[in-house]
């Protein structure tokens, strides 16, 4: 029997760190932008605190949704488009470890 897994409730954890692409330091000290690619193959730039990068990953929490190969996470500051929830592969989250 194999399982239905669109729209699958996600295993709560230690929460999700998803892939990155840092841009260029700035605008404020101690911040970096990053660059964020979505299942659409969009990007989405977010302004992050340099600290809260590890490993070219950032700290997403627990994903909210999942679809197929897609997961919807809520990005930790809102992006330079407005959004503050983008979907993104799967394979590019990585569990937290804590």
């Amino acid at each position: 029997m194999v399982a239905n897994h669109v729209n699958a409730p996600l295993r709560l954890g230690n929460g999700m760190l998803l892939k990155i692409k840092k841009i260029m330091r700035g605008p404020g000290p101690g911040e970096t932008l990053v660059e964020v690619l979505t299942s659409s193959g969009a990007i989405e730039e977010v302004i992050v605190d340099r600290s809260a990068i590890e490993r070219e990953m950032i700290d997403v929490g627990n994903p909210i949704h999942r679809e197929n190969d897609r997961v919807l996470v809520e990005l930790p500051r809102e992006a330079m488009s407005g959004r503050w929830r983008v979907w993104v592969p799967r394979r590019s989250l990585r569990q937290a470890r804590r």
